[in-house]
């Protein structure tokens, strides 16, 4: 599938998991990126923003700040209902934490772009 976030940003958990081949295997099957992204949870879907890199910079780390290292676990991928490009890890371990972060990021950096954390509520995406 073709991706087109020009002029977007995302916001991401880059991933290190013991089968991260396995998991560029299935971006390389879907995603005609896949070798300029590594795997990725993203915890904020293409948005548009005129915020600069600086002040987007110190808006996050006042967010993760308060979020220790974790840990999670990912067991399957799924398609969301409805037609979507993406593909989404299964998050199965700490899903919550995502979750929290991920809200505090659209409420307190992007709140205009709320609607896009709903409409992928409860997934992660294995996205390139």
């Amino acid at each position: 599938m073709t991706f087109d976030n020009t002029n977007k940003r995302d916001i991401l958990i880059m991933v290190d998991f013991p089968n991260i081949d396995k998991i560029k295997e299935i971006q390389k099957k879907y995603y005609d990126i896949a070798d300029k992204i590594d795997p990725h949870i993203a915890v904020a879907f293409p948005f548009d923003s005129e915020i600069s890199d600086e002040e987007l910079y110190e808006k996050l780390c006042k967010v993760v700040e308060k979020y220790k290292p974790f840990k999670i676990t990912c067991h399957g991928v799924s398609t969301p209902v409805g037609e979507s490009n993406y593909r989404f890890l299964d998050v199965v371990e700490n899903k919550d934490i995502i979750n929290n972060m991920s809200d505090d990021i659209y409420k307190n950096i992007i709140p205009e772009h709320l609607e896009h954390r709903d409409k992928h509520n409860g997934y992660f995406q294995l996205h390139s």
